[in-house]
């Protein structure tokens, strides 16, 4: 946080909540987490049984 002025920049107001940030976090987390697990799934059933 820098104070210029006597105002204090950035300001909370501007800034989103924390509980949208976490949000948007663990969307984008349990999206990567899925394309893993189809990722993973997907190179397991290619491969020919023995």
């Amino acid at each position: 946080m820098v104070r210029l002025c006597g105002e204090r920049y950035p300001s909370g107001d501007d800034m989103y909540p924390t509980y949208v940030l976490v949000a948007v976090a663990g969307a984008i987390g349990a999206c990567v987490l899925a394309g893993v697990a189809v990722g993973v799934r997907r190179r397991s059933r290619s491969k020919p049984a023995r």
